[in-house]
């Protein structure tokens, strides 16, 4: 018979006994030691926990030092692991495959995971081979782990952020849009006012103007004949040779004249109220001139926003603004 086939064990000679026998055996005691010292740590932590509540405020420390011989950090961690890993305390001691990985950690690891959301904390242990690290390759895995997190937190942050200014800037768009039509329609409207009014003052104007065309022209006839009855007369007997039919035109005369002024001031009136009519025009337009200046503005800075969230996006604005300016120049 072979040695190696051979092992003593308390002074008997034992049959079948191998190395790798061995072996396994001393790795499943390892590991059920490393189960045993997790479990521990979660009843250690679990009584920690018990205690504090039951000290008075500014008792903690002082019970750690004297009672148990732990510092404060020491403590800590242990709660947290039953914190963390109490609630599955029983299955730490079974073959329960869900938390087989968790079960399996040294206290050393278990403390380091706790950098890590429970929620990712299984599968880190299935991603890593955290058995063949050293404590300080296990914490800058996790550290990497934590980093990466963020990064991918951070960018999704960064897409919420653009599509949110996405949305403002297509939001402000329409809003200038809307606006765009509600001043045109405004404009449009007082426009048409403005001509119907001035081309009404045109109206009364050229009315007055063929009255007063036609007051001078029966103020000519009269006048001529004024001068039909006067005329030939000595200045001794003018009184004589005045008709009734003269002073009738000479009264007639003198009421077409008062007319005519009548209408001449009228007509005055009128194109004054003409010109403070074109005058409000313009005061009209210089509103919205500077309206559509601001509004142009704002469009300019709003396009420089979609630039920085999304250059395609502003790209494509872009080209509707220039197109939109070209409809403006051709309708100039």
């Amino acid at each position: 018979m072979y040695m190696n086939e051979l092992v003593k064990s308390s002074g008997t000679m034992l049959i079948g006994r191998t190395p790798a026998l061995i072996a396994a055996e001393i790795n499943d005691i390892k590991g059920q030691t490393r189960k045993m010292v997790l479990y521990n740590s979660i009843e250690i932590g679990r009584r920690l926990v018990e205690a504090k509540s039951l000290l008075n405020h500014g008792e903690w420390g002082e019970w750690l030092d004297n009672s148990v011989d732990y510092s404060q950090s020491t403590a800590e961690n242990l709660m947290r692991i039953f914190d963390e890993y109490g609630a599955d305390q029983i299955t730490f001691l079974t073959d329960n495959a869900k938390s087989q990985a968790l079960g399996n950690l040294s206290y050393t690891q278990a403390v380091a995971l706790l950098g890590i959301p429970e929620e990712d904390r299984e599968q880190f242990v299935k991603d890593n081979d955290i058995d063949n690290m050293t404590t300080r390759e296990l914490q800058q895995a996790i550290k990497d782990l934590k980093l990466a997190q963020e990064e991918k937190e951070q960018a999704e942050l960064d897409k919420d952020d653009a599509l949110l200014k996405k949305k403002a800037a297509e939001d402000k768009a329409k809003s200038l849009v809307d606006e765009k039509d509600k001043l045109k329609k405004q404009m449009d409207e007082a426009n048409k006012k403005a001509q119907e009014d001035l081309k009404k003052k045109s109206l009364e104007i050229d009315k007055h103007k063929k009255e007063l065309e036609g007051l001078n022209k029966k103020i000519k006839e009269l006048e001529t004949k004024s001068m039909e009855v006067n005329a030939g007369a000595t200045d001794e007997d003018i009184e004589k040779i005045r008709t009734e039919e003269a002073e009738k035109h000479e009264k007639e005369l003198a009421l077409l004249k008062v007319e005519k002024d009548q209408a001449e001031k009228r007509i005055k009136e009128l194109e004054v109220k003409a010109l403070q009519q074109n005058n409000a025009a313009t005061l009209k337009y210089k509103v919205y001139f500077d309206l559509i200046v601001d509004n142009f503005n704002n469009l300019i800075k709003a396009l420089s926003d979609v630039k920085d969230a999304d250059t395609e996006t502003h790209d494509r604005l872009k080209n509707a603004t220039i197109g939109l300016l070209n409809k403006m120049f051709e309708r100039l």
